[in-house]
């Protein structure tokens, strides 16, 4: 009776183990696929997010260099105005010498002073064409550091590993040789002691 007894805790030991299993194998897929879902969400998220930056960026670069072109347009369109502007006041200075008769250093000097006008005028404006790029590059690197900082914002952080599957306890029908050898041992210690008995009962009948 004990190792029959033996015996059915056995398989119901390894029946639950078995379930056991069962069930560790699937949570274990369970999480691999969900992890496998996550990752394909969180890639399909980011480039939808990169390429969403990238427009954006885009943009922003155009506006910054179409505002370049602008000024560096309207500064050369500048500078041209200032030289023509100045070369009337040559033209203008010698027609006027030439009508009261006037001659010498004093027409070089008022042409002097339209080209030194016309220069300063000129180095002004490259100056400040030369400052309005330099802002317009921090403008481009701002833009590109921004980019850059939300891209790595919406870069998904490493998954945590899932724990392997534990393995389940191998459970083994007990044998019936040790309750067999305690039964008999039982049994002749039982026979052993009615012998005695008997023999004791022989020798004193009264």
């Amino acid at each position: 009776m004990q190792g029959m007894a033996a015996r059915r805790q056995a398989r119901t030991q390894a029946e639950h183990n078995y379930q056991l299993s069962i069930w560790r194998n699937e949570n274990y897929q369970r999480q691999v696929d969900y992890q496998q879902e996550l990752a394909e969400w969180q890639e399909e998220n980011y480039n939808k997010t990169a390429a969403s930056l990238q427009g954006s960026a885009s943009g922003q670069y155009s506006t910054v260099l179409e505002q370049v072109e602008l000024v560096r347009a309207k500064t050369l369109d500048n500078i041209a105005a200032a030289s023509r502007s100045a070369s009337k006041g040559r033209s203008f200075t010698l027609a006027a010498a030439s009508e009261s008769g006037t001659q010498g250093s004093s027409i070089f000097l008022a042409q002097q002073q339209y080209e030194l006008q016309e220069a300063r005028y000129t180095h002004n404006s490259f100056k400040n064409l030369e400052t309005a790029l330099k802002q317009s590059q921090r403008n481009l690197l701002g833009i590109q550091a921004q980019t850059q900082n939300r891209l790595n914002a919406a870069m998904p952080a490493p998954m945590a590993p899932i724990d392997p599957v534990q393995p389940t306890q191998q459970v083994s029908s007990p044998s019936m040789m040790p309750y067999i050898l305690n039964a008999g041992s039982g049994a002749l210690g039982a026979m052993a002691q009615e012998n005695q008995l008997a023999a004791l009962e022989a020798l004193n009948p009264d």
